[in-house]
């Protein structure tokens, strides 16, 4: 898994997946399909954001943007069946959806 940064509103969420592959060989150069024994381990180091897994969706988890600007951190682990484990880290960074109120004046008439 790849540390990565996703910019959303704080009006949004998003999925993040793991896709959980070997390591790269000559005879498999993406890879392979690897199990992970249980979900995703999902822990919120800092930030107003939260999430929220789905059972029934081990491998993902949806990350919502908190209500505040700024940046909210996951770290997000994944371990096979070996008991070997990868960590990776998700950056929120959110952007409030009021950007600005767009004032205009209308002509100058006579009072």
């Amino acid at each position: 898994m790849a540390d990565i940064t996703k910019s959303l509103q704080d009006t949004q969420k998003t999925v993040i997946t793991a896709r959980p592959r070997s390591a790269k060989t000559d005879l498999y150069p993406d890879g392979q399909p690897v199990a992970l024994d249980g979900p995703l381990t999902v822990v919120k180091d800092s930030g107003d954001g939260s999430f929220v897994q789905d059972p029934a969706k081990p491998n993902e988890f949806e990350a919502i943007a908190g209500e505040n600007e700024g940046d909210t951190v996951f770290t997000v682990t994944g371990k096979d069946a070996s008991g070997n484990t990868k960590t990776s880290k998700v950056t929120l960074t959110v952007a409030l959806a009021l950007d600005d109120l767009e004032l205009s004046a209308g002509p100058a008439v006579d009072k």
